[in-house]
């Protein structure tokens, strides 16, 4: 889903996805904090660090794939 960062989109989002039975691992951005409910939702950095690394391993090796096309 694309769009601006405001709370129109987030609401279409969640509307998209639902949130009954799920959790939310979000940054602190406030509007997260209006339209989600406090027990579905975890924010901080911590619970989010071993999803960026698999991100930056995958960026990595798919970067190193390129490179070796071109060789």
């Amino acid at each position: 889903m694309l769009g601006s960062r405001d709370t129109a989109t987030c609401q279409k989002l969640l509307d998209r996805i639902g949130i009954k039975g799920r959790t939310f691992l979000t940054d602190d951005w406030e509007v997260f904090h209006k339209l989600i409910p406090e027990d579905q939702l975890l924010t901080g950095k911590d619970l989010t660090f071993p999803i960026e690394q698999d991100n930056s391993d995958i960026r990595h090796y798919l970067a190193r794939s390129r490179y070796r096309d071109w060789e």
